[in-house]
């Protein structure tokens, strides 16, 4: 899983570099929005495959790995969250969710904050990754449900005893 959405992005960035043949991108030399596309279509073959009658995983492993390479620094921040959701909480799905919905939100922050992208760049990138972010969400239905009535699945190091 993690290596699908890194290929993709890779992929994507490398595609577009042999096919542009020194033509500029429409948003000059920032090919970023290129790796947050192929992250989109990463998640939506990952969580709603052909070979499996549209029935995938959550997408979570594979936004992760979207973000390692797009952007490593919100990869480090989400990582952060989801860790600090999972040692409160004790749930896997929780830390995934939350870590999720922060996601366009330290995009935008960091972008605007700490590398200082134009406006209009920051804008497009928080967009993708809120379609990004709505798809892994929308996948975790049946998570919340669970959450929400207190049967789901706590994480714990400790085997269970028989």
């Amino acid at each position: 899983d993690l290596l699908k959405g890194v290929a993709a992005v890779l992929l994507a960035r490398l595609m577009c570099s042999l096919m542009s043949a020194g033509l500029p991108f429409p948003s000059g030399d920032d090919t970023t929005y290129i790796g947050y596309i192929a992250g989109i279509f990463a998640i939506l073959g990952h969580v709603r495959p052909l070979y499996y009658g549209f029935r995938g995983g959550k997408g979570v492993l594979v936004g992760v790995s979207i973000f390692l390479v797009v952007d490593p620094v919100v990869f480090a921040v989400l990582i952060g969250i989801f860790a600090l959701v999972l040692w409160r909480s004790k749930y896997v799905s929780l830390g995934s969710i939350i870590a999720t919905c922060f996601c366009p939100v330290v995009t935008c922050l960091l972008h605007l904050f700490v590398y200082h992208t134009s406006v209009i760049h920051t804008v497009l990138y928080v967009v993708l990754s809120a379609i990004m972010s709505a798809q892994i969400i929308f996948m975790h239905r049946s998570n919340m449900e669970r959450l929400r009535s207190g049967t789901e699945n706590r994480f714990s190091f400790r085997s269970k005893k028989a």
